[in-house]
């Protein structure tokens, strides 16, 4: 992994998308650093997750990013990432619509503290992604 650490974040995100939309094998290397970093690397994850939720050209490739990447990241190192994940939640709009479509269970360490954010935002009353349109990923 010490080699791939130094990918550019930007560089790996255009593969990663490439690769969600077209489903290029060429590509498909970008989707296996970023499960690579989001199991074993859970900073160098952060930072990639938030390229990700920043570089997202379309509604679905963001809930792909909550779904495959972010659950993933948090499930695995919740504990610590949870402070991150708040403050982030606090200031990032793109980064909370994200977070909506992670789905945490009570097993998971954080359930407490995400379970209080989904409250916090009104997760469990509105899905944030409803008010997303196209233009938003221009």
């Amino acid at each position: 992994m010490t080699e791939q650490k130094t990918r550019d974040p930007k560089e790996v995100a255009v593969a990663y998308f490439r690769n969600f939309e077209t489903g290029n094998k060429e590509d498909s290397w970008a989707a296996k650093y970023v499960q690579e970093l989001v199991s074993d690397e859970p900073q160098d994850g952060w930072v990639m997750v938030l390229q990700l939720v920043k570089s997202a050209p379309s509604k679905d490739a963001l809930a792909y990013v909550a779904e495959a990447t972010l659950e993933d990241l948090l499930k695995n190192h919740g504990s610590d990432l949870i402070d991150k994940v708040e403050s982030e939640s606090k200031a990032n709009d793109r980064f909370r619509c994200t977070l909506s479509n992670v789905w945490l269970t009570d097993s998971d360490e954080i359930f407490p503290r995400f379970k209080a954010l989904r409250k916090k935002y009104g997760f469990d009353k509105a899905d944030p992604f409803d008010a997303l349109t196209d233009d938003m990923f221009q």
